[in-house]
């Protein structure tokens, strides 16, 4: 049906920034300190305000880091001076997943196999009835018919939903920061390069636990009514490179609800050491480089920033 093709593409380049973030509850700047880049990866302080650009430089390398929002609006173009000037430096544009490698239909055979159940069975089978009435009145507020989400597994479904609530709040994948970036990276002729693929995210989905993804997607409903709310706060935080701000919101997702770690551990930790691992060549190759990839990866204690540290190398915010 329609619908799965609607989400599968939006669903792999998804940012857990906005399907993690988001359901943070409503609050003001914590008084605790929190670690973020320019603590751990001994970035020099700066007074700059703006969007967060990174920079890692090696004798024949330099390499810039760009934390992305995977749905956007029209708005948010061009960026800066100094992001557009860094991509316009750089010879290769690299993201999570080469977004002109996605092929739809098998694509769509993969959500089929991995993140549906099979047929006959639903989700009904697996949730409460409070939760699948709770989860049938709110893809009513979207106008997301049930029938073609009684088949997707909870964290399917969860997504599907925000991704749908999104698009009610002005938010769009066309306009996507990965998405803005390809698109000027094939006019200007520069090379692009995939950390991921799309089988690999689909495993990422598809590994999370059902207990794990039951409760993401309680929480996800539970919180439907704040969505509009917390997205301009990680919005804000993002378009003002407040980094803390934006951690802030992981940190109290996985404080509130401990069953979410494995959820964080599998989209972000794991990943976060999968991409670090695969740049690390791309530095020893030599050449200048443009990443992009999901806000979420670039905070934290375990970020791919903090990571690649940890192999020597010097990073700085501009």
């Amino acid at each position: 049906m329609q619908i799965y093709r609607t989400v599968n593409k939006i669903l792999l380049i998804s940012s857990v920034l906005f399907f993690a973030g988001m359901l943070g509850k409503c609050a003001d700047m914590p008084s605790r300190t929190l670690s973020t880049p320019a603590e751990t990866v001994h970035l020099q302080p700066t007074k700059q305000k703006g969007q967060a650009l990174y920079k890692l430089e090696t004798a024949k390398t330099t390499m810039y880091f760009f934390g992305a929002i995977h749905v956007g609006r029209a708005d948010f173009y061009p960026f800066p001076k100094q992001i557009e000037s860094a991509f316009a430096a750089s010879s290769t544009l690299v993201t999570e997943i080469d977004l002109n490698k996605i092929n739809a239909n098998y694509m769509h055979a993969l959500f089929e196999q991995k993140l549906m159940y099979p047929q006959p069975d639903t989700i009904e089978k697996h949730i409460s009835d409070s939760l699948l009435k709770k989860l049938r009145s709110t893809l009513q507020t979207v106008k997301i018919p049930f029938e073609p989400v009684s088949r997707m597994r909870p964290m399917y479904a969860a997504m599907t939903f925000t991704q749908y609530k999104q698009r009610t709040l002005g938010y769009n994948e066309k306009y996507g920061v990965d998405a803005y970036f390809t698109g000027k990276a094939e006019k200007a002729g520069k090379q692009i390069v995939g950390l991921e693929t799309t089988n690999e995210q689909i495993d990422h989905l598809a590994s999370i636990p059902e207990n794990a993804q039951i409760k993401y997607l309680e929480v996800v409903l539970d919180k439907a009514h704040l969505m509009n709310g917390e997205t301009n706060k990680i919005v804000d935080a993002w378009r003002t490179g407040n980094v803390h701000g934006i951690q802030y919101q992981f940190t109290k997702i996985y404080d509130d609800y401990r069953e979410l770690e494995t959820v964080e551990k599998i989209l972000l930790s794991n990943r976060n050491r999968i991409m670090a691992d695969r740049l690390v060549p791309l530095i020893q190759s030599g050449g200048s480089f443009f990443v992009v990839v999901g806000s979420g990866h670039l905070i934290g204690n375990d970020n791919v920033l903090v990571l690649l540290a940890k192999h020597g190398y010097t990073i700085t915010r501009l």
